[in-house]
């Protein structure tokens, strides 16, 4: 049995394609490189997790892309970039550290462990006049011990003054 024609035909089904389209030429097809200071940051490309940098992507469709690098402890970056035909695209994102936190002690479980906080007290100024129980000069009605009662005024300086 002869196997030439099926060797040609084969042969022709291979290389047919490669003679009528040169290589490269009509490929909508490019290269993404991904790099990141600090690496380590998750690729996510076009809405896909792609892996972690520093990546190489070959091939990606040409076009544009969304590419978004979020590192924990770090701002997300993103970007909108467009890859071009038969070319390669490199990225260089620095991604910028998030401000520290600042974290709250507990407060301790037993009160007689705590220092107390010692606070001046000023007085308030009152503009009610304040009511003082004295000795009565003159006897009451009843003879038994009576109190006289007088007004006095306490204004915002802190000074008493009796009342007319």
């Amino acid at each position: 049995m002869d196997h030439r024609p099926l060797l040609f035909a084969t042969i022709m089904c291979i290389l047919l394609p490669m003679a009528i389209v040169p290589a490269g030429a009509g490929s909508n097809m490019g290269k993404l490189v991904i790099n990141s200071t600090p690496p380590g940051a998750m690729v996510i490309l076009d809405n896909r997790v792609a892996g972690t940098t520093p990546m190489v992507i070959d091939p990606v469709t040409a076009g544009w892309h969304v590419i978004v690098l979020p590192k924990s402890g770090y701002f997300t970056w993103n970007a909108k970039k467009l890859v071009k035909m038969d070319s390669t695209l490199i990225i260089e994102a620095v991604l910028t550290p998030k401000p520290a936190t600042v974290t709250a002690t507990p407060t301790p479980a037993y009160p007689e462990t705590m220092t107390p906080v010692m606070t001046k007290k000023t007085p308030v100024p009152t503009k009610t006049p304040a009511v003082t129980l004295t000795p009565a000069k003159t006897p009451m009605k009843k003879p038994t011990r009576g109190f006289a009662v007088t007004r006095t005024t306490v204004n915002a300086t802190g000074t008493k003054t009796p009342a007319r």
